[in-house]
């Protein structure tokens, strides 16, 4: 998929904010939230992936903690705590998700 096909998946907010392969610190987050997002970036980025964080998908079809492309597929990443049980309305990105776990299990505090 082609860095211009990503651009028409995004949101005009995500196109003018985001930098590309760059993690924001929200210190509204949980640490752990933070640490499993730089952790699964850190990883993509030893394969020669780039990605969005925190990508807003346009027509309102989510929002994704990085949206991760290369050659040959795109997806969405989020990360979640393992008590976290529901997982729905990811089913409306309009690219596979995958779930990331956070090593803390729940959300914890600094």
């Amino acid at each position: 998929m082609s860095y211009d096909d990503i651009l028409r998946l995004v949101d005009i907010r995500t196109r003018q904010n985001a930098k590309r392969n760059t993690i924001p610190i929200n210190v509204n987050e949980s640490i752990e939230h933070l640490l499993a997002k730089v952790k699964e970036a850190y990883r993509l980025r030893k394969e020669g992936k780039d990605f969005y964080a925190e990508a807003i998908f346009s027509h309102g079809r989510g929002r994704a903690d990085l949206l991760v492309w290369s050659d040959d597929e795109v997806e969405a990443v989020e990360v979640v705590h393992t008590e976290d049980i529901s997982v729905s309305g990811k089913s409306k990105y309009p690219v596979p998700v995958r779930f990331v776990y956070t090593d803390a299990g729940g959300k914890g505090q600094d």
